[in-house]
């Protein structure tokens, strides 16, 4: 193996310059409700989740989400924004009121200017890695 020499006054970057791994920022064991209408988003999604130690339920609608909630023990919902029938921050309305202490994150490529209490929801920007998504959960979860 051939490495090339350090060029002079290099340094070996402090902890806080070295990239933080993910799976210290995210909680684990967080029971996590990921909802998109797109199976190849929804699938990486719950991977993503998966590696990060979270226990996921996949829901393809809002719909299918709220029924999954009312037999579910979930610590936060992370739902697309764009979606038929009902948009994420529909949901977030519907779940604001019957689950009070419940964190919604929206997650959009969209959705820059939403009104009503929804668009004060934290929000995931598309596309994103799983460190950007570790990184909004622990932000999510760490707010009262």
């Amino acid at each position: 193996m051939w490495l090339p020499l350090a060029p002079d006054g290099a340094r070996i970057p402090t902890e806080a310059e070295q990239v933080q791994d993910p799976k210290s920022q995210c909680p684990r064991g967080l029971n996590v409700l990921a909802v998109d209408d797109d199976p190849l988003v929804l699938m990486t999604t719950g991977a993503m989740l998966e590696e990060l130690g979270c226990h996921v339920f996949e829901a393809n609608s809002a719909k299918q989400a709220l029924e999954i909630l009312t037999h579910n023990s979930v610590h936060l919902v992370l739902t697309d924004q764009a979606m038929p029938h009902m948009t994420g921050s529909q949901l977030a309305e519907v779940i604001r009121p019957r689950y009070p202490p419940l964190p919604v994150n929206l997650v959009t490529g969209y959705a820059d200017n939403l009104r009503s209490p929804a668009g004060e929801l934290p929000r995931l920007g598309k596309p994103f890695d799983q460190n950007a998504l570790a990184q909004s959960i622990a932000t999510v979860m760490d707010r009262p």
